[in-house]
């Protein structure tokens, strides 16, 4: 994104985590999705709010929310530029108030997607007062509430006794280990997982969902909209997401938004713990292995 387009983006996301979400705070009663998963007004409202300055920012690039219908999200994956948003990412977690102060990791994502790659993000968890995100030379940067932004890295190797692991809130639903290695947890909600690795609060996140039964590769764990900005931060702080399964980079071309169980931060910290990676690389525009 360009400067100016940054900077809107910011605007967008910092009005609804600051004037949408933060007043409604564990003051709105939840109803449940189809799939059970919980949903409020303010969901709604947050993705109204969202979509509406986007097209108005860029009226050629269609938006894919969690919270739009099914058939418009279908239909704006049809564009190879198309921007991606989650206008609440941890709902559960904003249901229960205040109780968690200002480590609650409730947040606001907005990602631009080209083709099958997110190419910049902003995220935002106002309760804590936290702003990742990507600047036009594609760096990440936080900004902390009344502090300048500063550029962020993801760590490359590890000096302490145990690997730091961004993990879910909830212990069934954390890895049982790390490729084998024992872990210490840095719990966090969906997105806030990946932006602690490109942080370096966390060396890696690994979330391949024990609590589920099947195979790994049969374990879909998030959505494009729960993890494509934190993951267009990962990458410009030096990292990438990785399908468990496959060791690929993780893409956002498949049509039913699902992303499979998989591991974010630095290629040389997930040799050293044993991960085998798939690199990408171009020729002429062609893919290959």
């Amino acid at each position: 994104m360009k400067n100016l387009e940054t900077q809107n983006i910011i605007e967008i996301v910092r009005y609804v985590g600051d004037e949408i979400l933060l007043p409604n705070w564990g003051k709105v009663e939840r109803s449940d999705k189809e799939d059970g998963s919980p949903v409020t007004v303010v969901d709604k409202q947050a993705s109204d709010y969202i979509i509406t300055n986007l097209q108005a920012l860029t009226p050629d690039i269609p938006v894919i929310s969690e919270e739009a219908a099914v058939e418009d999200n279908i239909g704006a994956m049809q564009s190879s530029l198309r921007w991606v948003t989650d206008p609440l990412d941890g709902t559960a977690t904003y249901l229960n108030g205040p109780r968690l102060g200002d480590v609650a990791g409730f947040g606001v994502h907005v990602a631009l997607i080209d083709g099958d790659t997110p190419v910049a993000g902003v995220a935002y968890f106002p309760a804590q007062g936290r702003m990742y995100f990507t600047d036009e030379h594609h760096d990440s940067y936080l900004q902390i509430k009344g502090q300048l932004p500063e550029q962020i890295y993801v760590n490359q190797m590890f000096d302490h006794d145990q690997i730091r692991v961004a993990v879910p809130w909830k212990e069934q639903k954390r890895p049982l280990s790390i490729n084998g290695h024992d872990y210490n947890a840095v719990p966090a909600v969906g997105g806030e997982q990946i932006c602690k690795v490109a942080h370096g609060e966390a060396d890696l996140m690994w979330h391949d969902r024990p609590d589920k039964p099947g195979a790994t590769a049969d374990k879909e764990v998030f959505s494009h909209w729960d993890v494509a900005a934190a993951h267009a931060i990962l990458k410009g702080a030096g990292g990438d997401l990785y399908d468990i399964s496959t060791g690929r980079s993780v893409t956002y071309d498949n049509p039913e938004f699902t992303v499979p169980a998989c591991v974010a931060g630095h290629s040389d910290l997930l040799d050293r713990i044993g991960f085998n990676r798939v690199e990408r690389f171009y020729d002429n525009g062609i893919e290959f292995d």
